[in-house]
């Protein structure tokens, strides 16, 4: 059996988004697309600290969560297998779409070993039940410590794509927020390196609160020197709940 630590494609372009920028407004975008070539996406800079940090531990064995169309679930599992962990995972309901349908049978192709929970707080205790000597547990998004300075390493990554002119410093960095830890990872980052970058947070999962308090909590302990305003949130354009359409992202897509 061949194992593979997954290692992203980096740096990821940066581009200007010359059809949506305005004369006091200039739009950039880093292509965190293109991390993998296999399966892209923001997940993929966490996996890689979380999964190099379980093979060190010894651990054979990963049980995370999310919900039934989860794309952190689908890239631990695509990644986790490819570095011979076994990946088993707390499923819970969401609302059921074509995407959604594709997601759990690309799951499953891949090996997850998959558990229906009906809550979150089920599922947690789900992953309790299965907790072993040799297992690791990946939480929501991959959003812990470890994982959470894959972003911090994006913004060493983006403060150096700046230096060398790829685009100007921006003033803010927006990301959608919804277990934390890709905003808080950037935040800290932007700020351990003196970056004017602030991070918006647009809240996609609930309760908002909670996704608040996390991501601060994140960031402080990516980097002690991160001050609240580092980040901020809003949950206008949360509507229904986790994936849940709604008429403006309808209308943008």
């Amino acid at each position: 059996m061949v194992v593979e630590i997954v290692h992203g494609s980096y740096p990821t372009p940066v581009e200007r988004l010359d059809a949506l920028s305005t004369p006091t407004c200039d739009l950039w975008v880093k292509r965190d697309d293109l991390t993998h070539p296999l399966y892209g996406g923001n997940k993929v800079r966490k996996l890689e600290h979380l999964l190099r940090d379980a093979k060190a531990r010894g651990k054979t064995r990963i049980v995370t969560v999310g919900a039934v169309g989860s794309h952190h679930v689908l890239a631990t599992t695509i990644f986790g297998a490819r570095a011979g962990l076994s990946v088993e995972a707390m499923l819970v309901p969401q609302r059921t779409t074509d995407h959604v349908r594709e997601v759990l049978r690309a799951d499953l192709s891949q090996g997850l070993l998959a558990h229906r929970a009906r809550t979150y707080v089920g599922a947690a205790l789900g992953m309790v039940a299965r907790m072993g000597q040799r297992t690791y547990l990946i939480p929501m998004g991959g959003s812990t410590v470890v994982g959470s300075m894959g972003y911090f390493d994006a913004a060493r990554e983006l403060k150096k794509q700046i230096d060398e002119g790829a685009m100007p410093e921006p003033d803010v960095a927006v990301v959608t927020v919804g277990s934390g830890g890709t905003a808080a990872g950037l935040a800290a980052g932007f700020a351990a390196l003196g970056m004017k970058t602030r991070v918006i947070g647009v809240v996609v999962a609930t309760p908002p609160f909670a996704v608040r308090w996390l991501t601060r909590w994140l960031m402080k302990r990516c980097f002690a020197g991160s001050s609240a305003d580092r980040v901020l949130f809003t949950s206008r354009y949360l509507g229904a709940g986790y994936g849940e359409p709604t008429e403006e992202g309808t209308r943008a897509t």
